[in-house]
């Protein structure tokens, strides 16, 4: 009697732990029961009643093709007085989205973390979530049915049916969590991506046990009562479940097949099937590619927003098989049909192909940049071959310049000169002696054009004042043409001649009369 006793005092610290949507498991508990959870005293790591359905729903991520996606939680708190629920139910959030796999990266929210590294100035190269979940528990209603009286509690509402049947000896509360998904960056809400879920859970002599659970696709469970968990294993159920929900409607995929004794979701199925036929018709075509792909077609081309004939083909099989005519209906028939295993196998060796033909085209790019470098390099010794060979010309060319430009400078032919400098600057541009010589010969070649300008003026205006018979001012002007050219044939013949000139016409070398008074005065 004493062992009965002791061991049914250390049953009263454990939970009993049952789940039914329509109704829940009652019976005694024996000897054998209670020997199991004497087990439970002892450390060891502990299941869910979910695990498998958010490990089974990370595979039907793969199955529909969800490529990796990063999402972050807020701190998902207790919105209500009570103090037998939990504050915070953070890191229930974290561990159900960790278990669904690598198809969904967590993302911690720890907005301290960040500003002490800014602060400090820590170089974070940060993952951003593409979405984020909020929420919290709403509701916890106590005590709903008063203590020892037995009866059923009815499930009206989150638009469940059926209810939950309560025994004698423990009261019935109700539990509600509340989750929405947001997007990070318009920090606006999804519509139509939410989850709101109760559970019943009744407090008996053992502890907590979950007794129902209601939500819009009617879950259902069979579970052993032997199994005795808390009110945080029961809210823990509450948050895989939701989370599972929640996600479903996100990646739009029918969550549901996850969760043993779950309905359909017919809120998600009409917004899906509404969404798709809001679609213009060439992104409708890629959606059924994409599925077709999924389900095994061959020869599908999943970049055009056309069917071929070979597709088109694959597409009026697919209708015939599915018994639909439209679009919409052959895409809602996919969707719902995906062969999970088939599908995964199908991406996998996809992506295999993938990896392949981007190692190919990796090795061919790097052999063409083998080839361009090769080229490039051959260009490069080709360039450095003819500078070299080009600064040796230039250096034969500026040498032969200077020489040539030289001996015209020598000669006082400056235009040459000038020419030859020019053409050893051209080789040398800095040269200082090319550059001085060839402003000495332009200066010299100014000059010179100065002198000549001067000379063909003294020229001309010495024959216009000859023409006049003004003798003396042609004279003047021929000896000015002298002055500069000393060796000119022209202008020292007419100097002679108008000289001449002048002297028959003044005998007595009266050179302060003009012509015109010389002839006035009849000489």
């Amino acid at each position: 009697m004493t062992t009965h006793l002791y061991r049914y005092l250390r049953l009263f610290s454990f939970f009993s732990f049952l789940l039914l949507t329509s109704c829940w498991f009652v019976g005694d508990i024996d000897d054998e029961e209670v020997a199991d959870l004497d087990k439970d005293l002892y450390a060891s790591k502990r299941k869910t009643m979910l695990d498998k359905s958010l490990i089974d729903f990370g595979r039907m991520l793969e199955a529909y093709d969800v490529p990796p996606t990063p999402i972050q939680s807020k701190n998902i708190g207790n919105e209500t007085a009570a103090k037998e629920v939990p504050t915070d139910i953070y890191t229930m959030i974290a561990t159900s989205i960790n278990k669904i796999g690598k198809s969904v990266v967590f993302v911690p929210y720890d907005v301290q973390y960040i500003v002490d590294e800014e602060t400090t100035g820590g170089n974070i190269q940060r993952l951003y979530p593409e979405a984020v979940v909020s929420g919290g528990i709403t509701g916890f209603d106590k005590d709903m049915v008063e203590k020892e009286r037995a009866g059923e509690v009815e499930g009206g509402w989150s638009g469940a049916s059926g209810g939950a049947k309560y025994d004698a000896g423990g009261g019935v509360s109700r539990v509600t969590l509340d989750l929405n998904m947001l997007d990070y960056r318009s920090q606006s809400y999804y519509p139509g991506v939410l989850a709101t879920n109760s559970l019943l859970i009744r407090k008996d002599k053992f502890g907590w046990g979950v007794k129902a659970s209601y939500q819009e696709f009617a879950v259902s469970f069979d579970y052993e009562l032997k199994t005795k968990q808390g009110l945080y294993a029961a809210i823990r159920y509450l948050v895989e479940l939701s989370i599972l929900e929640l996600f479903g409607k996100y990646f739009n995929v029918p969550y549901w097949k996850c969760i043993k004794g779950a309905s359909p979701d017919t809120n998600m199925l009409a917004r899906l099937e509404d969404n798709f036929a809001s679609l213009d018709k060439k992104v409708q075509i890629l959606y059924i590619k994409k599925f077709l792909f999924l389900h095994g077609y061959k020869d599908i081309d999943r970049t055009k927003d056309t069917f071929s004939a070979e597709e088109q083909h694959e597409v009026n099989e697919a209708m015939q098989k599915y018994g639909v005519n439209t679009y919409t209906n052959l895409f809602m028939s996919l969707w719902d049909t995906v062969p999970m295993n088939k599908s995964r196998l199908i991406i996998r060796q996809d992506k295999i192909r993938k990896k392949r033909e981007e190692k190919l085209r990796l090795e061919r790019q790097r052999r063409e940049s083998e080839k361009q470098a090769a080229i490039q390099k051959k260009l490069q010794e080709e360039k450095r071959k003819k500078m070299l060979e080009d600064k040796k010309n230039a250096e034969e060319n500026y040498r032969i310049a200077i020489s040539q430009g030289n001996k015209a400078f020598s000669k006082e032919d400056y235009s040459k000169a000038t020419e030859y400098y020019t053409t050893a600057l051209k080789a040398k541009p800095n040269d200082k002696y090319a550059g001085d010589m060839l402003k000495k010969s332009n200066a010299l070649l100014k000059q010179i054009k100065e002198l000549e300008t001067k000379y063909n003026h003294a020229v001309i205006k010495g024959d216009e004042y000859f023409r006049k018979k003004e003798y003396s001012k042609a004279i003047k002007e021929y000896k000015q043409a002298l002055s500069i050219k000393s060796n000119e044939k022209y202008p020292a013949d007419r100097l002679k001649e108008a000289e001449k000139i002048n002297r028959h016409k003044n005998p007595l070398g009266v050179g302060s009369l003009s012509e015109d008074a010389w002839n006035d005065d009849g000489y």
